[in-house]
């Protein structure tokens, strides 16, 4: 209210200063001047309610919400707002992806986990990694069904005079033949395997170690060089210590392979080796690397060894 009057009387002290006569809704009059003293007060007044009203209507454009800081501010508050509506857009959108390659994939899967569930699994270790290779893949009875062949362009022979060949009624009349074994075998087999059972609970692992270190020794004495000789003597410390927490069949194993070793059948070891890798990973993992090293060692002695024996 103070704002208007004095706006109103500064108006008409500018209008109608220093003219008599002036006509103000239809009647004459004559305006005094004003002295500069009221003039100045009116100007203050009007400066300060003005610079009041922009207080009230825009508090953030006040001393402490200005400047190109506050500015700046602002920028990157909107910068934000706009890079998660954004982020919103595209989440939305791979969401509505996502869906759509579910519904299109998802008999693909069904398909595969029927077929994966269809198909038979092979027996063998069951503390395997999911990533180690089909147990008992490298036996020799594998190897041989992979060989055979279906011959499939052979035909039935007729004879010349286009009768067809008769059976012998004395082989139809034959009895089937039992498919079961007797049961001598029987008796037999399980036999073989309580013996075997037996073999390995028996076997002395001093004197494993013992034929173990002689090889190494061997190697240290044909010029084999010592931090070789002294990493794979680590490795079968390894071995021993574990002994008691090993599977049976991989005693059993390692046991026929150090025989291999004292006879010089490098070759059986180096199989044998290879099988106990592939069967049973989580348990001669930490040591078998040794073995290798001294099968390895041993065949590059004996390859050494040759040319002298041609020579002699």
């Amino acid at each position: 209210m103070q704002l208007t009057v004095a706006l109103y009387r500064l108006s008409n002290h500018i209008k109608f200063h220093n003219v008599p006569g002036n006509i103000l809704n239809g009647k004459h009059r004559i305006w005094p001047k004003p002295n500069t003293k009221q003039k100045n007060f009116l100007l203050r007044k009007i400066d300060t309610e003005i610079n009041n009203m922009k207080l009230i209507s825009r508090p953030y454009e006040s001393e402490e919400n200005s400047g190109p800081a506050y500015e700046k501010m602002n920028q990157e508050k909107a910068k934000i707002e706009f890079l998660k509506k954004l982020e919103k857009v595209r989440s939305n959108k791979n969401k509505l992806e996502n869906k759509l390659m579910s519904d299109h994939l998802d008999p693909l899967r069904n398909h595969r986990l029927k077929f994966l569930m269809s198909q038979s699994t092979r027996p063998g270790n069951r503390e395997r990694g999911w990533n180690d290779p089909p147990e008992f893949l490298h036996s020799k009875d594998s190897t041989a069904s992979q060989n055979k062949r279906t011959i499939l362009n052979q035909r039935v022979a007729h004879s010349f005079d286009g009768k067809l060949v008769e059976k012998n009624p004395d082989t139809l009349a034959e009895p089937p033949k039992l498919s079961t074994p007797p049961i001598s075998q029987i008796n037999t087999k399980k036999e073989e395997e309580f013996s075997q059972a037996d073999a390995a609970n028996e076997i002395d692992v001093e004197n494993l170690e013992k034929k173990l270190n002689e090889s190494v020794q061997l190697l240290k004495d044909s010029g084999t060089a010592i931090r070789i000789c002294d990493d794979i003597l680590k490795r079968i410390k390894i071995f021993i210590s574990s002994w008691p927490k090993l599977n049976q069949n991989v005693k059993q194993r390692m046991s026929s392979l150090v025989k291999n070793l004292e006879n010089k059948e490098l070759k059986d070891a180096n199989e044998l080796h290879v099988r106990l890798m592939m069967d049973y990973p989580s348990e001669v993992s930490q040591w078998m690397v040794g073995i290798k090293k001294l099968i390895f060692e041993l065949i590059e002695l004996e390859k050494r060894k040759e040319p002298h024996s041609t020579n002699e």
